[in-house]
């Protein structure tokens, strides 16, 4: 592999990992800002991303059912 190749390469990787990262921060305003769901109260984590519910599935024993009293608590209604 020539010095000029390996170059290449990396240049494809910074454009590569450029994109992801706008892909994520479009995809984070959008779901706070203009997204339709974006009225009801709760964590910002919940509303960004499906790791929430994920890690409650997962990691907690499927808990994320029961975070449903809390919230309501929280955040009222």
């Amino acid at each position: 592999m020539t010095p000029d190749a390996s170059y290449h390469t990396l240049q494809k990787g910074a454009i590569l990992l450029t994109l992801s990262v706008c892909f994520v921060i479009i995809n984070v305003i959008q779901r706070l800002v203009f997204h339709p769901l974006r009225k009801f109260p709760g964590p910002w984590l919940a509303a960004v991303t499906g790791w929430y519910e994920t890690y409650h599935e997962a990691v907690l024993g499927g808990t994320f059912v029961k975070q449903y009293g809390r919230w309501h608590k929280k955040y009222g209604e």
